[in-house]
């Protein structure tokens, strides 16, 4: 009886948004993690710019596979180093992801945000000073296919991929998820990304990452880039935006409560079998 009052509890909470003074400042946001979760967000946005911009400058027949092999090859890295300090979001639309979906203060997703920038920023210098000033046009993927699509194709792109891919992370973010899952969590993300970008790289590029669209305007911005015009940067920037607040409704509609319901029935079991263990010795002496 008391385990089916908890797991009532539960599912009403999983529909309950948290108090407006948790969302938007926790006294956990002045410590010093904060300063070092500021610099892994930004060292994990530098990977994930360099790597991918880097393979697109290659000789290679096919761009759109090395580009899509290094996405993961970075996100991989990326997380390994940087994931036990912040979480490694590295990514804006994800970061308000996780604010709309109570796991994490509007405080530190602006903290976030403005990390993952300055990582992008830092990592289109880099490959500019790696790879001189004459990639200026052709240094970003974006540059590539965005031009040749309509504004609505581009917004439509940039906005389901990146809704697949926040569902993704908030259901490996979940403290209800099966810690076996959160276990390959970096091979998951990564192999969603570049899945992502092998589908829809031929319709805009699949950036998913507004941090990554405004480093790429601030260095490789040019008169002649069609893809940086007003309408087409809207598209790569509030896309992700809508894409990861629709997300986190259905997130918090249907796979949280998934999520939840496995947790109890784990709980229920492991109580169960807690109590025979306990009948077994007092039994057994």
């Amino acid at each position: 009886m008391i385990v089916i009052k908890e797991r009532a509890s539960r599912r009403c909470a999983a529909f309950e948004m948290p108090a407006v003074s948790q969302v938007l400042f926790s006294p956990d946001d002045l410590c010093g993690r904060s300063l070092r979760q500021f610099f892994a967000e930004l060292f994990g946005t530098f990977i994930l710019v360099t790597l991918p911009h880097s393979a697109n400058l290659s000789n290679a027949e096919s761009k759109e596979i090395t580009t899509g092999l290094s996405l993961a090859a970075s996100l991989i890295i990326a997380i390994y180093l940087c994931g036990p300090t912040s979480g490694c979001h590295i990514n804006p639309a994800l970061s308000l992801a996780s604010v709309l979906s109570g796991q994490m203060t509007l405080f530190k997703t602006v903290l976030y945000t403005l990390a993952q920038i300055a990582g992008a920023v830092c990592g289109c210098l880099s490959v500019k000073v790696m790879y001189g000033s004459d990639v200026v046009e052709n240094a970003h993927w974006l540059a590539d296919h965005s031009r040749h699509i309509s504004e609505q194709q581009l917004f439509c792109t940039e906005t389901l991929a990146t809704f697949l891919l926040a569902l993704v992370f908030l259901l490996l973010s979940d403290s209800c998820s099966p810690k076996e899952l959160k276990l390959i969590g970096p091979m998951i993300i990564a192999a969603s990304v570049s899945g992502l970008f092998f589908a829809f790289s031929h319709k805009g590029g699949c950036c998913m990452n507004p941090a990554i669209v405004l480093g790429q305007t601030l260095v490789f911005h040019s008169s002649h880039s069609q893809w940086s015009s007003g309408s087409c940067l809207a598209s790569f920037l509030i896309g992700p935006v809508l894409g990861a607040c629709v997300a986190v409704l259905v997130f918090r509609a249907l796979l949280s409560e998934g999520a939840r319901r496995q947790r109890d029935e784990y709980e229920e079991l492991r109580m169960v079998l807690n109590s025979r263990k306990s009948d077994y010795c007092r039994y057994d002496t």
